[in-house]
């Protein structure tokens, strides 16, 4: 009786044992995966970062604007972007580089402040199609744990990409197969080099990325619409009221809107109806940059900015990278005046001397003195130009001496 009891209690125990151990190895699965030791057949991220495991809220205190009447918005590619241009204190130029390998064109924007100090750059990043990443894992292809990805709305899949934590392992397990699928979604959206992430609002996501320079804050912010991430880069600087204020503008009040060839040519007809001033200064650029951006392997658009920069003062830091840029696309950078005080590559340089002598040869040819060809005349100016020869022949006739 005492064996079969002890041998009740065994099976008891083992039976008791191997429920729990069923029941908690789910909860030590997760807990393996955030902390980055798990990988297996059914789940597992190579590059693991557990910053990608905990989001931070986005600090966007509201500075002192001033004169919101001194901002305009510009539309560049998809991008709606507020900038200074009748701001004393700013100052926008062009960041713009030619990809000879895969023949693609970055485009982005430098703003700078008091003494031509650079403080803020923004970057134009290609658009993304969010993808499910329902197949990405084999965790995900499981019946269960499909459907109870799919019972989650797009929306707020998006907003607990960059506010949800994940650290918590004593939750059901619906929300950790919830909760691995957001990690795999950051996993492949976010960076590498992440510092921090976090929500800005309900559609938009900004990444803090490591920086090159000290001095600067790097930011990647992410906004979803209709199904598609649209995305920008800016530099902050560190400690710049000035660079703050374009930070925040940046941040709430830039859109997206589809860009277009039509978009283009409206774009370009508000520039054409700038006063001359306005049309030599960056603001005029800005017009010329927006329209370009619609239609980026359009030349001669790209040559008219050059021409009207060259004709204003104080454009050197907005005309130095279109000089660049056309020399390495096009193989020249289309300079028809001399413009002083510009730092070029000597190649560009030699260029640019090189296309100004021309264009003087040119204009020299134009204004030399020719040899005109003689008006026809009409019937009355040949009959009285044969009359005066005929009174010219009789005189010089009269007055022949004749010798015999």
């Amino acid at each position: 009786m005492k064996k079969i009891l002890l041998t009740l209690c065994l099976l008891t125990a083992i039976i008791l044992a191997a429920a729990a151990a069923v029941f908690a190895s789910p909860y030590y699965f997760y807990n393996e995966v955030i902390t980055g030791k798990h990988r297996s057949h059914w789940y597992h991220i190579s590059d693991f970062n557990p910053l990608y495991i905990t989001p931070k809220a986005v600090e966007l205190e509201t500075p002192n604007l001033g004169n919101e009447d001194l901002w305009t918005n510009f539309h560049f590619k998809d991008t709606v972007v507020p900038l200074p241009v009748r701001n004393p204190f700013y100052y926008v130029a062009p960041v713009v580089n030619y990809d000879k390998e895969s023949d693609k064109t970055k485009l982005g924007l430098a703003v700078y402040g008091t003494g031509y100090r650079e403080i803020s750059k923004l970057f134009f990043v290609s658009n993304m199609m969010m993808g499910a990443e329902t197949r990405s894992q084999e965790l995900f292809k499981l019946p269960l744990v499909r459907n109870i990805i799919k019972n989650k709305s797009s929306e707020q899949v998006w907003h607990d990409l960059f506010t949800k934590s994940l650290s918590d392992w004593n939750i059901p397990f619906s929300e950790m197969a919830y909760n691995l699928y957001l990690l795999q979604l950051r996993n492949k959206l976010l960076p590498k080099d992440i510092i921090s992430f976090g929500a800005l609002d309900k559609n938009t996501g900004v990444a803090r990325l490591a920086s090159r320079n000290k001095d600067y804050i790097t930011e990647l912010v992410m906004t979803r619409s209709r199904g598609i991430v649209y995305s920008y880069l800016i530099l902050t600087e560190k400690d710049n009221n000035d660079s703050k204020v374009l930070r925040y503008k940046f941040l709430r009040d830039i859109k997206f809107r589809p860009g277009s060839k039509s978009l283009s040519k409206i774009v370009y007809k508000e520039f054409k109806a700038l006063p001359y001033k306005r049309k030599v200064d960056h603001e005029g650029m800005l017009y010329l940059l927006s329209s370009w951006s619609h239609q980026i392997d359009n030349k001669e658009l790209l040559k008219e900015m050059i021409l009207w920069l060259e004709r204003g003062d104080e454009n050197q830091k907005q005309l130095r990278p279109l000089y660049t840029y056309a020399s390495q696309k096009y193989g020249e950078v289309f300079a028809k005046k001399l413009v002083d005080g510009l730092e070029l590559d000597p190649e560009i340089m030699l260029k640019r001397n090189i296309e100004l002598e021309r264009s003087r040869e040119i204009k020299e040819l134009k204004e030399a003195k020719v040899e005109i060809a003689p008006k026809p005349l009409s019937a009355k100016e040949l009959y009285q130009e044969r009359i005066k020869r005929a009174k010219k022949s009789k005189s010089s006739k009269s007055d022949r001496m004749i010798m015999d």
